[in-house]
């Protein structure tokens, strides 16, 4: 009696302790051009301003989990494609059980490369990758840099770490592969308390988010000429006097990383400035228990001694997970990882570099809270970086404050 007494008061206080899970809608469906009737693949769905996105697969099939908290009477879906107007599909619409189908009417306008000046979108890329070793700093530097990092399920905040870290570049070098080339060393993080219901097992999300820089990790992706051709670009209307803006989106089959997006290219230099890219799987899985859905990731420079450097990388991916058993839907995880650059060494290197150990290993889920040092550095650098919205409330579970996880995390 005693026995099933305690286990009861531990399950008690375990789920205590764990978010709310929601109920979630499943809207099932086929994406086709209603011209032909035929149907459309890797057409963009999701709910606007929100985690909640997917794709269609070859046959124009969908699947999209919305949490109950998004679903009112104005709630709609976005369907969106080069080269087709963008439908909506609103949710009190929907009927028990019904699959949805929409039709996309062909724009055929936004497929024609409009040449400006000469010059077409495909060769603006070209030179701005040729121009790459002469605006973007080529010697070692080290930047100093504030990380955030924080994870959602269903659209709730479980987890968040914060910290102050060094980046150590060696000589510009594009390299079309995966291995990781800067170096780094943490000087200070904090965490929350980790509401997730996986188990507390991660990966290094720092390197991952630094080889996340498709100028410098160029493999597959649309900033390696050789990558070109398996690339659709065009002129896009928000270019201005100053900048070039090009959309570019990987042709079906030619690419494992399925990748569309905009790049910002400066007129004068052809330095790239900007990039937003969309990333989705060729195909999902269904022999693991997390299914990726897809990512979104920003990367922006700025021109520091007359060279450029990153300023901001931002990266965030969803994915369901899966009771791998069943192959039953559970719940979708969004994970966020923020960098932010706050100043620039490029004098010295050498010495700075040397005279403490970088590694490419951050140890972010090991290290301790150190309340002094971080505050220090955060008064130092003037660093307030606003939380996402309702980042605070959820993660304040229990009435504990995020200042006090912080430090509970240190003792």
């Amino acid at each position: 009696m005693l026995q099933r007494f305690l286990c009861l008061l531990f399950i008690l206080l375990v789920a205590k302790g764990l978010p709310a899970q929601e109920n979630v809608l499943l809207i099932k469906g086929k994406v086709a051009s209603i011209e032909s009737k035929s149907p459309l693949s890797y057409v963009s769905i999701g709910i606007l301003h929100t985690f909640i996105s997917t794709y269609s697969n070859e046959l124009g099939e969908f699947e999209l989990h919305v949490p109950s908290r998004y679903i009112n009477d104005s709630t709609y879906v976005l369907f969106s494609a080069l080269g087709y107007d963008v439908a909506k599909f609103y949710l009190k619409d929907k009927e028990k059980n019904q699959m949805i189908s929409v039709f996309l009417r062909s724009h055929e306008n936004e497929l024609n490369e409009v040449p400006v000046i000469g010059l077409t979108a495909r060769s603006v890329m070209a030179k701005a990758i040729d121009q790459l070793s002469t605006n973007v700093y080529q010697k070692p530097f080290i930047q100093e840099c504030f990380f955030r990092q924080y994870h959602q399920e269903n659209g709730k905040f479980v987890r968040l770490i914060e910290a102050f870290v060094d980046v150590y570049h060696p000589t510009f070098l594009q390299t079309n592969s995966n291995i990781l080339k800067e170096r780094f060393r943490v000087r200070a993080l904090r965490r929350s308390n980790v509401y997730e219901q996986n188990s507390d097992v991660h990966g290094d999300h720092l390197s991952d988010l630094l080889l996340e820089n498709i100028v410098l990790y160029s493999l597959g992706g649309p900033l390696n000429k050789k990558n070109l051709n398996y690339f659709t670009c065009h002129f896009m209307p928000e270019g201005d006097s100053q900048y070039y803006v090009i959309a570019f989106e990987s042709k079906p089959g030619t690419n494992q990383k399925r990748l569309k997006g905009s790049i910002q290219i400066d007129k004068e230099h052809f330095a790239i400035v900007k990039i937003e890219c969309d990333r989705y799987p060729v195909a999902k899985s269904k022999d693991v228990n997390w299914r990726f859905i897809n990512g979104h990731l920003l990367i922006e420079f700025g021109k520091v001694s007359g060279k450029y450097v990153v300023q901001k990388l931002k990266m965030f991916y969803n994915h369901d997970v899966i009771n791998k058993r069943r192959g039953t839907y559970q719940w979708t995880v969004e994970e966020n990882f923020e960098l932010y650059t706050i100043a620039n060494h490029f004098e010295n290197v050498d010495s700075l570099h040397e005279a403490t150990p970088f590694s490419d290993m951050s140890n972010l889920y090991d290290s301790k809270y150190s309340s002094n040092a971080f505050d220090k550095l955060q008064k130092q650098f003037n660093v307030n970086i606003p939380f996402p919205e309702g980042l605070r409330k959820d993660m304040e579970l229990n009435s504990i404050s995020l200042e006090e996880q912080f430090k509970k995390q240190g003792e």
